[in-house]
């Protein structure tokens, strides 16, 4: 269920953020939102996220979505954390006065769950299998973003596949995307610190359960403008679609992982 959660951030363009600390900078007060309701979920609910400029709204997602959603950690990530974490599902809307960005919705609402869930936690760094980016043999293809976009990093499933849109995009964002649909941190060693253009579409495998589950959903849901496409067609993998459409490969090592350790959560007791 989560990864499906984390299918839905994917979409949305919102899981690639940079990782957050868990305190402000200067030791000032956290930012909050001015209003906000958490209730759990009645049995009639259904998932959804609502993400506006000056709104958060999900409806039927577990505490752990919430944190992972905050931190911009992957499931595997959260340690130490009750099963009613995962188990238990919550109805969230926080508004502002003031419009506010990506990094400043996900800093709002880690005061959020320290204040209604008490919620502590720490960081820990692990060394555990992982993947690194690193620019293939053949060099980078990878274009130069138009001057008048903005940041965008977002994939759709297709009927054939998987499809990854980049618009000034850094290659660390890329690595944080490839590592919430591969379920292990993928670490950016290529070398690249620019910003960059790209598209590719790819048929995700076992490992990229992420993916699949994105693909199962399009199947399920009314056909769109790629409905003539046979939904067994073959397609690139992974590897193929990084080395041939971006310049770029995956490989296996060992590195240091942050791991977000629970130190407390409770329930919280109501508005």
């Amino acid at each position: 269920m989560s990864r499906l959660l984390a299918a839905a951030l994917l979409a949305a363009g919102v899981a690639s953020a940079p990782g957050v600390a868990a305190q402000t900078q200067d030791g000032g007060a956290p930012p909050a939102f001015e209003v906000a309701s958490v209730k759990p979920s009645s049995g009639d609910s259904r998932f959804g996220i609502r993400l506006d400029p000056d709104k958060y709204a999900v409806s039927r997602v577990p505490l752990r979505f919430l944190i992972q959603d905050a931190y911009s950690v992957n499931e595997f990530q959260i340690s130490r954390a009750p099963a009613w974490v995962a188990n238990d599902f919550w109805d969230v809307v926080a508004k502002s006065q003031d419009r506010f960005s990506v990094e400043r919705r996900k800093a709002m609402l880690r005061t959020l769950l320290a204040q209604r869930f008490q919620l502590q936690v720490r960081w820990e760094s692990r060394k555990m299998p992982v993947y690194a980016l690193v620019v293939d043999k053949s060099g980078p293809k990878l274009r130069a973003p138009k001057p008048d976009e903005t940041f965008q990093l977002y994939v759709t499933p297709r009927p054939r596949g998987v499809r990854m849109v980049g618009r000034r995009a850094t290659m660390q964002s890329l690595a944080k995307m490839l590592g919430d649909l591969l379920y292990r941190t993928v670490l950016d060693k290529t070398g690249l610190s620019g910003e960059y253009d790209f598209q590719t579409e790819w048929t995700p495998d076992e490992r990229e359960t992420v993916g699949m589950e994105m693909i199962q959903a399009q199947r399920e849901a009314p056909a769109g403008d790629d409905s003539t496409l046979p939904a067994d067609a073959p397609g690139l993998s992974l590897a193929a679609a990084l080395r041939e459409r971006m310049g770029l490969k995956l490989e296996t090592t060992k590195g240091p992982v942050e791991i977000l350790v629970v130190d407390r959560v409770e329930k919280p007791p109501g508005n």
